[in-house]
């Protein structure tokens, strides 16, 4: 059962990754392919572990998809100090 989630949840994180990269959403797939692999990297050595990391990424990248994070916020602090 475990293989079929795993299958399963991959390849629809997998499509998600796709279709941002299609958008040029670059910053938001970084960000999502990271969580990919420091959950795959906490998780490893059990089958129960990676489903886990799997999952938990396909949620993220759910998540960001439809409130993708705002980058210019991030970078406001230039308009402060007015950099060209």
């Amino acid at each position: 059962m475990e293989l079929i989630i795993i299958g399963l949840v991959t390849a629809a994180n997998f499509l998600i990754l796709k279709i941002k990269a299609e958008q040029n959403r670059w910053a938001d797939l970084a960000f999502d392919v990271s969580v990919l692999f420091i959950l795959s990297y906490l998780f490893t050595g059990t089958l129960g572990g990676l489903t886990i990391a799997m999952v938990s990424s396909f949620i993220v990248s759910t998540f960001l998809y439809f409130y993708p994070p705002k980058i210019d916020k991030i970078f406001s602090f230039t308009k402060i100090f007015k950099f060209k």
